[in-house]
């Protein structure tokens, strides 16, 4: 039956990718080249709506052959992921400010959360106040881990077929973990996703015929969030929380060293650079390609090393884990060239 879905979430997503595009180009939602970004023609970016429709299309249809799936859960799951593709086309054709956008966000998280899914930081059985406390952590912490997952796929997105590619990587190590466990709401979730997304990576790799613009980033991010929830961190258990963690390393490394990168430079969080991961492997010389399908090795990597730790229950994978991030570290170090010093003296003359 899972096979069977992700052929048809693949051949739906398939099929109105082109659609999409057509509709993206007519309403003028064209990414324009700028000088921080990799693509040089105008491209559709609203590709995300086809990934959006081809997932919740599938899971409504497979939830009902699913055996011991939580419809509730599942169905709460699917508004929050309406909402999210709503506002993610809202911003794709008007660019709406942060904090509206985050607001959809949390409003998807929270109609997530109603529905069942939650971080297990703390359990607190005995009724009182400080099983409200123990709630209200596990809330926070469900509303931090999902934000962080949104914005990490969206901040990666810098590259053709580099966030799907890498969230399908993702999506397939949790499938795994999914079949593994006995999770079937994971699973489904993992398989709709896995093929909606591939159908569009077939127009978005290099050179992309599309982009999957915030509509389908914000999905990706939400989607995998959630699906890593229903796998792992379960009460402050080290393997719980290191096997999804560690399936989604690329992004959250990306999107950590972004961040600290921004405040040691005493830059807003949420401005733009050039020094992503991607941009650095770029400025090493590796062509487009190459650099996406190093990064897909990574993902590849991160993706069976946290398959190890989750199956194993073992700290010994999270070693390997470790290792591969220095290594990835090292891959990306680089002294300050010189295109980036003129970059920097040109952005303080002004």
């Amino acid at each position: 039956m899972q096979v069977l879905n992700l052929i048809v979430a693949f051949l739906v997503s398939l099929v109105l990718v082109p659609l999409n595009k057509k509709l993206s180009i007519k309403l003028g939602v064209v990414s324009i080249p700028r000088e921080r970004d990799a693509h040089k023609e105008p491209t559709p970016r609203m590709g995300g709506l086809s990934v959006a429709i081809s997932f919740i299309a599938s899971v409504i249809i497979f939830m009902f052959f699913t055996q011991e799936v939580n419809i509730q859960k599942c169905i709460f799951i699917l508004i929050g992921a309406a909402v999210l593709t709503v506002v993610g086309v809202i911003d794709d054709i008007y660019q709406i400010k942060p904090y509206q956008k985050m607001a959809g966000q949390i409003i998807a998280i929270v109609l997530a959360i109603i529905g069942g899914v939650n971080i297990r930081f703390l359990v607190w059985d005995t009724p009182g106040a400080i099983a409200i406390l123990v709630k209200c952590v596990n809330v926070f912490g469900t509303i931090f881990w999902t934000l962080g997952m949104i914005n990490a796929i969206n901040l990666i997105d810098g590259l053709d077929g580099l966030s799907s590619g890498l969230s399908i990587i993702a999506a397939i190590s949790f499938m795994v973990i999914a079949v593994t466990n006995g999770n079937t709401l994971a699973m489904l979730l993992a398989v709709s996703i896995a093929g909606a997304t591939l159908g569009f990576l077939a127009y978005n790799f290099h050179p992309a015929k599309i982009f999957i613009g915030d509509t389908g980033s914000m999905l990706l991010g939400y989607t995998l969030a959630l699906i890593a929830l229903e796998t792992g961190f379960e009460y402050l258990d080290v393997v719980c929380f290191a096997a999804p963690i560690t399936i989604l390393a690329v992004p959250i490394f990306d999107t950590a060293y972004a961040i600290l990168r921004r405040l040691v430079n005493r830059m807003p969080i949420s401005e733009a650079d050039k020094n992503h991961t991607h941009h650095k492997l770029m400025r090493k010389g590796f062509k487009y390609r190459t650099v996406v399908l190093i990064l897909y090795a990574f993902a590849i990597c991160f993706g069976f090393t946290g398959v190890c730790i989750s199956r194993t229950q073992s700290t010994k994978f999270i070693s390997l884990a470790i290792i591969l991030i220095l290594i990835l570290i090292c891959f990306i170090y680089e002294k300050k060239d010189k295109k980036s010093i003129a970059e920097e003296k040109r952005k303080k003359a002004k």
